[in-house]
């Protein structure tokens, strides 16, 4: 037995040469579909404010408190009735909630916050001293 080179494949007609189209040509097929060749958008430079994504407990109401599990929690309900729930260490707007207690949750103000000066009836005024962060105590009221 002889050793025989393997068959040619055969060859294609000649194709006529590629059209070369330039990019800005192409357009999508289908109204609202992204060409997945194109390129995201950056994002912008600038972060939001700080205060955008906190939560501003003076507009907020609290509705319920869960207690006696590792993670206490507590839930607040904007003016939208939207509600959010919170545990200890979360920041809101001007502070932290550094306490979760059985009837209440309490907010450590930062230090110079406009709202250490926040009073509710019944309540002494606050120190005009600010040189240390003053606590907020908000109730659970109702039944």
């Amino acid at each position: 037995m002889s050793a025989s080179s393997p068959p040619e494949a055969p060859r294609a007609p000649d194709a006529p040469a590629a059209e070369e189209v330039a990019v800005d040509e192409l357009e999508p097929r289908e109204e609202g579909l992204r060409d997945p060749f194109s390129f995201l958008p950056d994002p912008p430079n600038d972060p939001p404010p700080r205060e955008a994504n906190l939560l501003d407990l003076n507009d907020m109401k609290l509705v319920g408190i869960v207690t006696g599990t590792a993670i206490p929690k507590a839930m607040f309900t904007d003016p939208d009735g939207f509600g959010h729930i919170i545990t200890e260490g979360t920041r809101v707007f001007d502070g932290r909630v550094t306490d979760i207690r059985d009837r209440e949750v309490v907010v450590t103000l930062s230090a110079g916050s406009p709202l250490n000066d926040y009073q509710t009836a019944g309540q002494r005024p606050a120190p005009q001293r600010r040189a240390q962060p003053s606590t907020r105590v908000i109730r659970l009221t109702g039944s």
